[in-house]
């Protein structure tokens, strides 16, 4: 009994002293490696059979790695069992590669009863021999997880960056991110950059995207939008989905590329296929912004679908709009309000267009303008349009007006920050207030749209104002005054406009906006377009400011 208890000990003493063997020591002498490959062989049997038996029993190292990778699972001729007595002849032999394979069968426990960390860790050790880069750098993933040894990142971060600096790209990547991170090393974001474009350039698609986020970031390097996304760019060809994910966000916000929905949707499409969720919301917004096209509108609606997972809340707005939109092909507005009631009052709130295209395809115009001048008495009311009425309402009447002139504009209503709506175009903007039906507090009309409501075209700005004031009875219901207004921009005065103001008893007001003075016509077109002012000619009917 005492005899077998000295012989076992005999036997683990080995073992107990490999952690202990220096990080730079090289292979074990003979007797140690006789001792504990005896000890470390492979323990499940294989059954016979032709050709593998002749090859274990006889064959070359390379023949015994060869045909025990083939079995570990290419072919179709997989036999975990045999591979591993294969490939564990071969390593006793001196095979190198032999031995790489044979620790990952015992990490992962293929071909035996379970993992065995304390053997998967002997044969990567006894791998280097030759200078094995792919044992150094697996070494090296022992040592930083603790598998068969103890966890010691300075040695991981040491083994790491010898398979790196022998050519092993996956070495160069693991030691990029030890100093990137801190992980046995110091910090390092220069030297981090460079393992991680050395092993980029050796073909490795995770150091491609790594690379990308450094220069994305400005990781060791200054920030720069066009160098990220070419890393991001090769490393999604190479099969990466957070290369793919990272160049979908450069090309859908047009980050160091011109911006390109169209293009980042199927980047995009691709992470989200392999598992990487944070990318599906990039990938619906991307899908959101792809410019009309009819040829285009089936697969789009088809991908919305898709990208929202099964979810209509996340898609049926979007989705809505597309099959409303004339853009996208003729319109489908039965198709679309079926969308908008799968995704419930949250996408009818978001369908804007959608929802606003359906109520026109039912909209009576004449009985609106009718219901409108019925208000005339309490009201100015141009044409049917009147401060109180729904915004919806205004913009389908205007709508309606312009089409009859000839001009197609669509004004669609929504919200605005701080509560209310708007809804404008070229020719015209309504501006609605908080509450139901989002109430007009303000309209505004181009001498465009008041020669489609009035009949004004060709006459002269006086005449045209006339024309509108009696057609209205704004005259005659209002006090008027002229006034200069001093046109303001960016803190600068740039000009002033003269204006006519009809202030009523009844709450509104209706201004005609006159004749321009302008002395910085560099800053005219902006002003404009911040609204500093308006085009001469134009009304604004408006409730009345009552501290004037």
């Amino acid at each position: 009994m005492k005899a077998n208890g000295r012989a076992i000990r005999l036997r683990i003493l080995p073992l107990l002293l490999l952690p202990l063997l220096p990080a730079g020591a090289g292979a074990a002498s003979p007797a140690l490696a006789g001792a504990v490959d005896d000890l470390l062989g492979p323990v499940a049997a294989a059954a016979p059979a032709a050709g593998y038996e002749e090859v274990l029993a006889d064959g070359t190292p390379a023949e015994c790695l060869a045909l025990g990778l083939a079995l570990r699972g290419e072919g179709g001729r997989t036999n975990l069992v045999r591979a591993a007595r294969l490939l564990h002849r071969a390593a006793r032999e001196g095979e190198t590669d032999a031995r790489y394979w044979l620790a990952r069968m015992f990490e992962a426990g293929e071909g035996m009863k379970q993992p065995n960390p304390t053997k998967a860790f002997y044969w990567a050790w006894m791998g280097m021999e030759g200078t094995n880069t792919a044992c150094m750098n697996l070494l090296g993933t022992y040592f930083e997880k603790g598998v068969g040894t103890a966890s010691d990142p300075v040695a991981a971060a040491d083994y790491y960056r010898q398979a790196g600096d022998l050519g092993n790209p996956k070495g160069a990547l693991n030691f990029a991110l030890a100093c990137e991170y801190g992980r046995g090393v110091p910090v390092d974001e220069p030297l981090a950059l460079a393992y991680y474009e050395s092993a980029a350039r050796a073909g490795l698609a995770g150091a491609m995207f790594r690379a990308g986020l450094c220069h994305l970031y400005g990781t060791g390097t200054p920030r720069d939008g066009a160098a990220a996304a070419g890393w991001f760019l090769r490393g999604a060809r190479a099969g990466d989905p957070d290369a793919a994910g990272f160049l979908g966000r450069c090309l859908a916000r047009g980050i160091g590329v011109p911006r390109d929905p169209a293009g980042a949707a199927p980047w995009l499409e691709r992470a989200v296929a392999a598992g990487r969720e944070d990318f599906r919301a990039d990938w619906l917004r991307a899908l959101r912004e792809i410019p009309p096209d009819p040829a285009e509108r089936g697969r789009v609606v088809a991908k919305l679908e898709a990208a929202a997972g099964g979810d209509p809340a996340l898609c049926a707005a979007a989705i809505a709009d597309r099959l409303a939109d004339p853009a996208w092909g003729v319109p489908d507005l039965a198709a679309a309000d079926a969308w908008l009631e799968r995704g419930g009052p949250a996408a009818r709130t978001a369908a804007h267009r959608a929802r606003q295209r359906i109520a026109r395809a039912s909209f009576d115009a004449a009985a609106a303008r009718a219901e409108s001048e019925a208000h005339s008495s309490e009201t100015l009311v141009l044409r049917g349009l009147r401060l109180g009425m729904p915004a919806e309402t205004a913009a389908r009447l205007l709508e309606d007006a312009l089409a009859d002139a000839g001009f197609q504009r669509e004004l669609i209503v929504r919200p605005v920050p701080g509560g209310g709506a708007r809804a404008e175009c070229d020719f015209a903007e309504i501006v609605g207030g908080e509450g139901e039906g989002r109430p007009v507090r303000e309209i505004w009309l181009s001498r465009t749209a008041i020669d489609a409501l009035f009949g004004t075209k060709g006459r002269s700005p006086d005449e045209a104002r006339l024309s509108v004031l009696g057609a209205t009875g704004a005259l005659s219901r209002s006090e008027s005054r002229e006034e200069d207004e001093a046109i303001v921009w960016e803190g600068r005065r740039i000009g002033s406009q003269k204006r006519i103001v009809h202030t009523s008893a009844e709450g509104w007001e209706l201004v005609w906006q006159g004749a321009l003075a302008v002395f910085d016509n560099r800053s005219l077109a902006p002003a404009r377009e911040a609204r500093a002012f308006r085009a001469a000619g134009s009304f604004t009917l408006r409730a009345a400011d009552p501290g004037r």
